[in-house]
């Protein structure tokens, strides 16, 4: 019988996710997305501007997604294209040939995009009040529930509902739209929360912290990216200036730094005390009782258990790549030992996928015979 080739992609999940907790998830997602139209609701009068925000950064999204993704397909296949001659590698020849390496470059340059645009509008808030990031304790203003900031209250509150549309985008893809990948549910749960300390950080006017906190996560998503898009490209070796290998040591670097010192010594640590320590100090009669900090470092915590477990991966991976395996193949084995046994390959409707921080590897052009 006649045989045709059939791409697989190796980021599809292999086990079932749990359907409790997978349909707990999906329950958490859409609770959190009922409340944020309700606090819309509830604020029309006040402020009618989030609405109108909110229908903008929406459509804007989808506008974006197309474009970012349409245009980045055209210079990954240029670019690839170029690595045909007799100066590459046999195995890094047009390594976008194939349409699943296709989807996951235009799908990374979409991360991308979102993590350099959003990193730009933090740094330039943070640039007007350098003490927020010096110090995450002085961002707790103490407002009265309602009472809107004076300081960067429109601007801040655009930005908050620009990243609530990204996040709520991401969370519904990836759980209704997309193939489901190995790293389903950690990438799920991530979303959750998320979404969940956007949304309660607007709601309770605590605008700032928030801000500092995507600062830290979308700064160092950006070298991520553009490690994942160069080995994509496979970019790696000698002969390509070992870039994908260079770009690898910037991120375990800026990622360790940011997500396991910047975010638990200076962040989650000023939530738990700073914010306690500041109510005594200054005698405010508006602070929140005592479990309300303890809540929200919970849930810090909780993105933090994340960033340790992705560092671990990372750090095989390194350890792979010094005693001498290609970043590729060091990708490739240590992504299916960690994280091969978490999901079952569910395929539905596919769609963008904006924020899946895997690491190396998953690159490959794989192509399996099958009976036509």
């Amino acid at each position: 019988m006649a045989k045709e080739a059939k791409e697989v992609d190796d980021e599809l999940a292999t086990k079932r996710v749990n359907p409790i907790v997978d349909h707990g998830l999906g329950t958490v997602i859409i609770i959190l997305i009922v409340r944020f139209f309700w606090f819309l609701y509830d604020v029309r009068a006040e402020q009618p501007e989030l609405a109108m925000w909110f229908a903008g950064a929406l459509v804007a999204t989808v506008v974006a997604i197309t474009v970012v993704t349409r245009a980045s397909l055209v210079f990954g296949i240029f670019v690839s294209r170029l690595r045909s001659g007799d100066w590459v590698p046999e195995e890094c020849k047009n390594p976008l040939a194939s349409k699943v390496a296709q989807h996951k470059f235009k799908d990374q340059a979409w991360q991308l995009a979102v993590h350099a645009t959003m990193s730009a509008w933090e740094l330039r808030l943070l640039l007007q009040h350098r003490q927020w990031w010096d110090d995450p304790a002085s961002c707790f203003a103490f407002y009265p529930k309602g009472e809107k900031p004076a300081i960067l209250a429109d601007e801040l509150r655009m930005f908050y509902i620009v990243q609530l549309v990204i996040w709520m985008w991401t969370g519904v893809s990836c759980k209704w739209l997309e193939e489901r990948r190995k790293d389903y549910l950690e990438m799920m749960t991530h979303h959750v929360l998320t979404v969940g300390l956007l949304l309660t950080s607007l709601e309770s006017n605590e605008l700032p912290i928030g801000l500092v906190v995507l600062a830290i996560h979308d700064s160092s998503d950006v070298v991520l990216d553009l490690m994942k898009m160069a080995n994509y490209l496979k970019l790696e070796g000698l002969k390509s200036l070992f870039f994908v290998e260079i770009l690898f040591v910037l991120n375990y670097i800026t990622f360790g730094f940011s997500r396991l010192y910047i975010f638990p010594v200076k962040v989650i640590s000023a939530v738990l005390f700073g914010y306690n320590r500041r109510c005594k100090q200054e005698h405010h009669s508006n602070c929140y009782p005592h479990y309300v900090p303890i809540f929200f470092a919970s849930m810090l915590s909780g993105l933090l258990v994340l960033h340790v477990f992705w560092m671990y991966l990372l750090s095989r991976i390194f350890y792979k790549i010094i005693i001498g395996k290609p970043p590729n193949e060091a990708g490739d084995e240590e992504y299916e030992i960690t994280m091969g046994d978490s999901e079952e390959a569910i395929t539905t409707t596919g769609g963008p996928d904006i924020n899946r921080p895997l690491l190396l590897g998953q690159a490959n052009n794989n192509d399996t015979d099958a009976d036509a």
